[in-house]
């Protein structure tokens, strides 16, 4: 009583071995990035703010630590 060997089909492969054939379209997927806020202002405009601006969001401790200087650890 031997066992056969499991056939090999596209229905038991894992995801990443599934054939490029079974690719929905030829076409990369256009990738969805999400855009960035903090507290509800979005990233271009924090870019231009004035670091004064920028410390009136921020919280006491970051705050503090911002107009001691930022010091890498």
């Amino acid at each position: 009583f031997w066992l056969k060997p499991a056939q090999t089909t596209s229905q038991n492969l894992p995801f990443r071995a599934q054939p490029a054939a079974m690719a929905d379209d030829d076409q990369p997927k256009k990738r969805t990035f999400r855009k960035f806020s903090y507290r509800g202002i979005d990233l271009d405009k924090l870019l231009d703010m004035s670091n004064q601006d920028l410390m009136e969001l921020f919280r006491a401790r970051q705050r503090r630590k911002f107009s001691r200087g930022i010091k890498r650890a």
